[in-house]
């Protein structure tokens, strides 16, 4: 009798302390901060109004660098099906980000967004980009990559997280 108590003791003890570490890890949860940025028309619009329901992509790239190029470049090569679902945050100077954006304007169903005073990945902490962040339905970032993804694996990584398949580009 002793000893089923103590065995019960030590299983209650292993589940009060994983539903404590699951409600930590729920209460570390990282919301995506707010952010003003300008869409392609000139207005101005806030990260926490980006697509609405269901998970979704952002990608902050920097205008002018080559890794962004590469990163585009890689996505339009295996588009996803991602309409409503991808968001590319382009940061840095005007005329450098709109060429980036006309460069890779084959890129399907895209929301193209531009933060010219950097203040996304400022406040994201960026230490690298770009940066591929994986958002909940309820704005929690999932999970995120920075620097570059093995290309061949982000439409992919894309794909899974959005709940879509990959298409082959046929060029």
């Amino acid at each position: 009798m002793i000893l089923i108590s103590k065995v019960m003791r030590v299983r209650c003890a292993v589940l009060v302390l994983g539903a404590a570490c699951a409600l930590s890890a729920r209460a570390e949860a990282r919301l995506l901060p707010e952010v003003m940025l300008v869409d392609q028309a000139g207005l101005a619009t806030s990260t926490r109004t980006l697509p609405p329901g269901g998970r979704w992509a952002l990608i902050v790239v920097e205008a002018g660098q080559p890794s962004a190029q590469a990163l585009l470049a890689s996505l339009a090569r295996r588009q996803g099906g991602w309409t409503g679902k991808l968001v590319i945050v382009v940061a840095g100077a005007a005329p450098q980000a709109q060429r980036l954006v006309q460069q890779h304007a084959a890129l399907d169903g895209v929301t193209w967004l531009f933060d010219r005073e950097r203040n996304l990945p400022a406040a994201l902490a960026l230490r690298a980009t770009p940066a591929v962040h994986a958002i909940t339905d309820n704005g929690e970032i999932g999970w995120h990559v920075l620097g570059m993804p093995a290309h061949a694996n982000l439409p992919a990584m894309l794909s899974q997280w959005l709940g879509t398949q990959p298409m082959a580009r046929v060029r």
